[in-house]
C-alpha cells in the first residue's frame, strides 16, 4: 500500500509541473495513451490484481450555474491549465469507446468552422474525464452504452488540468454541465456554422430525413432494442416515433414499460396517464400504470388500480402479486407493521441488498433543536420499543458493489483531505439527474460548518452541485452493516456499532434520519437492513423531547469521542459527556490507558489463562478508582436521565473478560455474579443494546449450568424481552428463537 501511495503522490508532484513544460499532444499521442488505458483495464478485469485508483483535486470541484444561453463557445485549443473557463461552454465530440478506471475517460476532438476540408490531422484533440457520470462502481472497459463513439458534448465552464499522469486534460466533475447532444438534432444555436470532420462514419440529422422510416418501423425498432434490452436507444426510438405519429397509445405505453425498467417512474407514469386518455381499456398499459404508482410509493393509488385489474381478471398472477405487495407496503406505510425477520432475510439473499418496502414516520416531527439546527423530537410519549421511523436510502453503496481489487482515493487540495467517496456522491448525482424533484430535500440538509445554506428559488429546480453532495455525505453518511443482524453471538462485542465517521467500502445516505443528531448514551437505536434504515426507541420518551442516536460507539472513552466529534464542529453536552467532563483530566488520561492495557491483554484472555486473573483484576480495581464512588442512597431522576452507575461505561470490557476467564476456570458463580453487575452496569444504548440480550442468555446459561432453573427461564424471558424492544413486538421473539436456537432446544423455553 506504502509503494502505491508513494508512486500516486509522485504522479501528483508531476501533475502541478507548469504547463510550459510540456507540449500539446498530437491526436495519435492521445489515442495511443488512451488505447494503453483500456489495455491496463483489460489486465486488471483479467487478473483480478490489487490497483489503487486515485484523483487529484486543485480546487473544490466546480459545477456551473450558468445557462448554455448566456455562454461563449471556446475551442480546446483556448483552453488554459488550472482554469475553470468562467462563461465558457466547450463544444466537442467523442472520437473513441470510453473507458472506466476512476472517472469515464474519453478521447474528444473540435468541431471545424464550415469551410474547405481538413485533414483530420489538423482537427484539435484532448482527453475528457467525465468524474460522476456513471453510477456503477469498479471499472470497465468500454463504456459506449452510456457514451457512443461520436456523441456531440457541449461541457460548460469547462476545467482544464493536468493529470495525475502527467497528460493534461479536461476534468469535469458534475454530470449535469454535460449535455449529450443527440445524433437527430442538428438546429442547436452552439452547432450553428460548425461541421465535423471526416473521422467517423456518422451523420448528424434526424432519423426520418435520413432513413424514411415510418412511425410503425420506428416503433419495431425500439421493440427490438427492448428485447434485447437496450432501453435508452429505446425509448429514444418510440420518442421518435411519437414525433413521427403523435398520439399512439401504444408506443406511450411501450415507451412507459421502457422507463419502467430504468425505474424513471415518474416519466413513466406521465406516459401511462397519457395513453390511458386515450386508450383506457388496456390491461397492459393499466398494470404498467400500477407499477408506475408502486415504484413511486404512492401504494394505495397503485392499489385501488390493482383491485380494479382483478375484479376483471383474477387469474393473472402477476396482477395478485402486485396487489399483495401494494396491500404489504401500505402497512409498513401507515402502520409501520414491518415483518423485520423476513426482512434481515430478504437482505441475506439479495445482493445487493435493495429491499422493496415502504417509508414510515412514526410519532415524531422535524423541529429546530436550540444549538444543534434541526432535529426530531416526539409528539406524544413514546415507549420503548416504538418504531419511530422506517427510511428507504437517498442513495447507497454496498460493499459487495465494489471492486475489491481497486480502492479509489480522492485527494482534496482545497481541504487536504483524502476520502473514500467518488462512489456514493456519483450515485447522488444521477439521481438528481433522474429525478431533479428530489434534489430539494437533499440540498436542505446540513452541508459543514463552511458551507451555507442553500437559498431555493420558487419554480426553479436546484442544479446539481458536487462540492454541497460531498459534504453532505461527509456530514450524514450512515454505515450499512451487520451489526444488528440475527447472529450467534460472539464472545467479543466491543465494537458491534461502527462509526458513522469510518468510511467502509459501503456507505449511504437516508434523508430523513440525517436529521437524528448525537448523543453518547441515546434513546433510541438505528438499524440498517439493506438499504433500509429502521430507528427504534430504547427508553421511555417522553412528548417534545428529542429523538437522538449514537455516531460512534458509546464505550469509547471520553478523548476518543472528543477527537471524532471534533471533526464534525461540535461539542456533545450528553449526560456522559458532562459526568466524565467533570472529571479530573488525571482520572480520565488513567482511564483510557487502563483500557488500552487490556486491549494488550485480550489475545492472552481469549485462551482462558486463569494467570490472566489477577492482572485483569487489578485493572478493573483501578477503573474503578478512576470513577466517583457511587451514591449510597438512591436518587430521583427524571425519566430521561441514567442512574450513576450506568455511566461508568469504561468497566464493561474488562468486566466481561473477567467473566469469560471465571467461566473457562468453572467458577460458574463468580462468573454470573459479574455477568448480572455488567448487565445492571450496560443502559439500553448504541451497541450497548444487542450486548443486553447476549448477556441476558449468558447468566441464563451459566444459572442452567448451576442449576437453578427458575432464574434460567427468568434471564431467558429478559433475554427475549430485549430482542423484542430492538425489534419490535412479535419479530423481536422470532429473531431470539433464531439466534438462540441450540440454547433453547438444550434448555427449553416458556
Amino acid at each position: 500500500m506504502n509503494d502505491h501511495f508513494t508512486e500516486a503522490l509522485q504522479k501528483m508532484m508531476l501533475s502541478q509541473q507548469p504547463r510550459s513544460h510540456r507540449h500539446r499532444l498530437t491526436r495519435k499521442e492521445h489515442l495511443q495513451i488512451h488505447e494503453k488505458g483500456v489495455a491496463g483495464v483489460r489486465k486488471i478485469l483479467a487478473a483480478g490484481r490489487f490497483q489503487l485508483s486515485q484523483t487529484f483535486a486543485n480546487r473544490a470541484p466546480h459545477s456551473s450555474k450558468a445557462s448554455l444561453a448566456n455562454l461563449q463557445r471556446i475551442t480546446l485549443s483556448q483552453l488554459t491549465q488550472d482554469t475553470v473557463h468562467y462563461g465558457c461552454v466547450l463544444v466537442c465530440r467523442t472520437v473513441v469507446a470510453p473507458v472506466k478506471y476512476t472517472a469515464v475517460q474519453v478521447v474528444v476532438e473540435d468541431p471545424i468552422v464550415n469551410g474547405p476540408r481538413t485533414p483530420k490531422e489538423d482537427v484539435v484533440v484532448d482527453r475528457l474525464s467525465l468524474y460522476n457520470f456513471v453510477d456503477f462502481t469498479g471499472v470497465r472497459e468500454d463504456t459506449s452504452e452510456w457514451l457512443p463513439v461520436g456523441t456531440r458534448l457541449l461541457i460548460k465552464e469547462p476545467y482544464y488540468k493536468v493529470a495525475s499522469d502527467g497528460v493534461p486534460m479536461i476534468r469535469c466533475d458534475n454530470p449535469g454541465d454535460v449535455v449529450l447532444v443527440p445524433n437527430e438534432e442538428v438546429d442547436r444555436p452552439l452547432l450553428a456554422g460548425l461541421r465535423w470532420a471526416d473521422t467517423l462514419p456518422i451523420v448528424y440529422g434526424p432519423i426520418g430525413n435520413r432513413s424514411g422510416e415510418s412511425a410503425e418501423g420506428l416503433k419495431r425498432n425500439g421493440n427490438e432494442q427492448f428485447g434485447r434490452k437496450e432501453y435508452v436507444a429505446a425509448i429514444a426510438s418510440y420518442t421518435r416515433a411519437l414525433e413521427v405519429e403523435p398520439g399512439s397509445a401504444i408506443v406511450l405505453s411501450n415507451r412507459a414499460q421502457a422507463y419502467l425498467k430504468l425505474e424513471q417512474f415518474q416519466q413513466a407514469l406521465d406516459d401511462v396517464e397519457a395513453a390511458l386518455k386515450i386508450d383506457d381499456g388496456s390491461v397492459k398499459t393499466r398494470l404498467r400504470y400500477a407499477k408506475a404508482l408502486y415504484g413511486s410509493r404512492k401504494y394505495e393509488e397503485a392499489s385501488v388500480v390493482l383491485q380494479k385489474l382483478v375484479q376483471l381478471d383474477a387469474k393473472i398472477t402477476e396482477i395478485n402479486e402486485l396487489h399483495l405487495k401494494a396491500q404489504g407496503r401500505i402497512a409498513e406505510q401507515h402502520h409501520g407493521q414491518y415483518k423485520m425477520f423476513d426482512i434481515f432475510q430478504e437482505a441475506r439473499t439479495t445482493h445487493p441488498p435493495y429491499l422493496d418496502h415502504a417509508d414510515h414516520v412514526g410519532p415524531v416531527r422535524i423541529t429546530a433543536i436550540p444549538g444543534k439546527g434541526r432535529g426530531i423530537v416526539t409528539t406524544r410519549d413514546v415507549l420503548e420499543g416504538t418504531l419511530i421511523l422506517c427510511s428507504k436510502a437517498y442513495a447507497v453503496v454496498f460493499e459487495d458493489e465494489l471492486d475489491a481489487n481497486l480502492i479509489k482515493i480522492s485527494i482534496d487540495h482545497s481541504d487536504k483531505s483524502m476520502t473514500n467517496t467518488p462512489h456514493i456522491v456519483a450515485r447522488i448525482a444521477k439521481r438528481i439527474q433522474k429525478e431533479p424533484w428530489t434534489a430539494k430535500e437533499l440540498y436542505e440538509l446540513h452541508a459543514g460548518p463552511d458551507i451555507p445554506p442553500m437559498e431555493f428559488v420558487d419554480g426553479e429546480v436546484p442544479q446539481i452541485d458536487i462540492e454541497r453532495i460531498k459534504n453532505i455525505v461527509r456530514a450524514n453518511n450512515f454505515q450499512p452493516d451487520d451489526a444488528f443482524y440475527p447472529q450467534a453471538p460472539s464472545n467479543d462485542k466491543s465494537s458491534a456499532t461502527k462509526s458513522r465517521d469510518d468510511f467502509q467500502s459501503g456507505t449511504g445516505l437516508w434523508i430523513l434520519p440525517s436529521l437524528l443528531n448525537h448523543s453518547c448514551v441515546p434513546n433510541a437505536i438505528y438499524i440498517i437492513v439493506g438499504d433500509l434504515l429502521f430507528v427504534r426507541a430504547m427508553q421511555n420518551i417522553p412528548k417534545d423531547n428529542e429523538v437522538c442516536v449514537p455516531y460512534l460507539p458509546c464505550t469509547n472513552t471520553y478523548n476518543e469521542r472528543v477527537k471524532k466529534l471534533k471533526a464534525r464542529s461540535f461539542r456533545c453536552s450528553c449526560q456522559l459527556c458532562v459526568f466524565e467532563r467533570a472529571h479530573p483530566s488525571h482520572a480520565r488520561e488513567t482511564r483510557q490507558r487502563l483500557l488500552k492495557e487490556h486491549e494488550r491483554l485480550r489475545d492472552r484472555i481469549r485462551t482462558g489463562d486463569p494467570a490472566m486473573i489477577p492482572p485483569l483484576t487489578n485493572i478493573i480495581a483501578q477503573l474503578r478508582d478512576t470513577y466517583p464512588p457511587l451514591p449510597t442512597t438512591s436518587l430521583l431522576l427524571s425519566p430521561t436521565t441514567l442512574p450513576p452507575h450506568q455511566l461508568r461505561l469504561g468497566l464493561i470490557h474488562p468486566l466481561i473478560s473477567l467473566y469469560h476467564l471465571r467461566a473457562s476456570s468453572g467458577d460458574f458463580e463468580s462468573a454470573v455474579a459479574i455477568l448480572r453487575d455488567v448487565f445492571e452496569m450496560q443502559p439500553r444504548c448504541g451497541d450497548l443494546t444487542v450486548n443486553r440480550v447476549d448477556i441476558a442468555m449468558a447468566i441464563a446459561r451459566m444459572c442452567d449450568a448451576l442449576g437453578e432453573e427458575m432464574e434460567k427461564r427468568r434471564w431467558m424471558r429478559v433475554s427475549e424481552n430485549e430482542c423484542e424492544i430492538i425489534y419490535g413486538e412479535g419479530e423481536g421473539k422470532r429473531v431470539w428463537r433464531e439466534v438462540f436456537s441450540k440454547d433453547v432446544e438444550m434448555m427449553g423455553s416458556d
